[in-house]
């Protein structure tokens, strides 16, 4: 069991977050940015994609498979379009597909640079 919450618990943490920054009906203090909705979902799901991977991986100890990665990304495209759900029920909130857009890009840049790093030490130099 506990190591069950060492390997998802970042995850559930992570998503948790999210889901209570989606709750908030009035979030101050992006209007003076342009872009940083958009930054922030990024850089939320390519947190979310990383805490993913650490769960999928058993912490890093095993390498993060094709079929891995794309699950990973599938789950975090999941969570990103119920989330966008969830904020459209919230009042002086909306939906938006470009929000889900950056969550995608955020979850599968971070995903495809564990992925991209694993392969590297895979390779064996010829003999």
């Amino acid at each position: 069991m506990v190591k069950e919450i060492y390997r998802w618990g970042p995850a559930v943490v992570c998503a948790a977050f999210i889901f209570a920054f989606s709750h908030q009906s009035n979030l101050t203090g992006q209007e003076w940015i342009a872009g940083y909705d958009y930054v922030m979902h990024f850089l939320e799901y390519a947190f979310f994609g990383l805490t993913l991977v650490w769960g999928t991986t058993s912490g890093l100890r095993s390498a993060l498979t094709l079929k891995g990665a794309a699950a990973v990304c599938a789950v975090a495209l999941l969570y990103a379009l119920s989330d966008e759900w969830h904020q459209s029920l919230v009042p002086s909130r909306e939906a938006s597909w470009l929000d889900v857009a950056a969550d995608a890009v955020g979850s599968i840049a971070s995903v495809m640079i564990v992925f991209g790093a694993g392969q590297g030490k895979c390779r064996h130099a010829p003999r």
